[in-house]
């Protein structure tokens, strides 16, 4: 079998780069092109060492997973675990599916494949990569927006009731499962929810003076006893906003999906969450698990 290393090194690296341009464009993360170069052409040399007598014996699983993640962290340098974890299960997701791609066409162009130091050498010409390519790209493309116009629907939406002190009020939610805000203290899930759509159930001067009250200032103007009970102040993080607090009201109990749930806060929001008010309040995955 005759190898011409330069060919293979161009290769990859231009598969490297659509594969991980293509991941971070799918999770919506902005990165700089010129890290994408650098990170490609690490994965290219990676590529050409199972070539180099001796040096390719590192040619194995563990080598492969480790330069996988040098490659997404030259990239980005993501500090919460979870979402690098995803970083990195997306790119295997659309390296394998180009992959996979890859080695069809070769098979139903009858090209010949070996083994060298472990890895799998498929002889193709170069095109076939490239349409491997980019039917994987647009395959997964095409999936993932299913999947979000399946999110979209209206399986995710809930009839939520809030009762406060005698008083009712029934809104529209939606499942986020991002929202994993919690109460400091009780440690009770919140709902984030538009004050207009609760005002029939909390007192003016409260909704009102919402800026006074998370200011410090004693819960301003409200002279309810019983609400001013009810109430603490929750913070949160958010993109552009790392100390950022909201208002926080104990209801009696909510349902939601004949299901009543008293160990619950309502954050009080003070902006539209929907631009077509499709929906008025948030709710996390955790209320689901609740109950009384």
């Amino acid at each position: 079998m005759v190898v011409y290393v330069d060919v293979i090194f161009i290769e990859n690296l231009i598969m490297n780069y659509a594969i991980l341009y293509t991941t971070f464009y799918l999770k919506k993360i902005k990165v700089q092109k010129i890290r994408i170069f650098i990170s490609s052409i690490i994965g290219a040399i990676y590529a050409i060492i199972i070539f180099v007598p001796k040096i390719g014996r590192i040619n194995n699983v563990i080598t492969k997973i480790i330069i996988s993640f040098i490659m997404i962290r030259i990239i980005h340098k993501e500090k919460k675990l979870k979402k690098f974890i995803e970083l990195v299960l997306m790119f295997y997701l659309i390296s394998f599916t180009i992959g996979g791609l890859a080695f069809a066409i070769s098979f139903l162009k009858s090209g010949q494949i070996h083994n060298y130091n472990n890895s799998l050498i498929i002889e193709f010409p170069v095109i076939s990569s490239v349409v491997a390519l980019f039917i994987g790209i647009l395959l997964i493309k095409n999936v993932f927006k299913n999947i979000k116009n399946l999110i979209k629907k209206d399986d995710i939406f809930y009839q939520l009731e809030i009762y406060i002190e005698k008083k009712k009020s029934s809104i529209n939610a939606i499942l986020d499962t991002g929202n994993m805000l919690k109460d400091p203290i009780t440690k009770a899930p919140v709902i984030i929810v538009n004050k207009n759509s609760i005002k029939n159930i909390l007192p003016q001067e409260l909704l009102y003076n919402m800026e006074t009250i998370l200011g410090g200032d004693c819960l301003g103007k409200l002279n309810n006893e019983k609400i001013a009970k009810r109430i603490t102040i929750i913070p949160y993080t958010s993109l552009g906003n790392e100390n950022g607090m909201i208002l926080g009201v104990k209801p009696d109990k909510i349902i939601i999906e004949g299901k009543v749930i008293k160990n619950v806060v309502i954050g009080v929001y003070d902006k539209e969450l929907s631009k077509r008010k499709k929906y008025d309040a948030l709710f996390g995955l955790d209320l689901l698990k609740g109950g009384v």
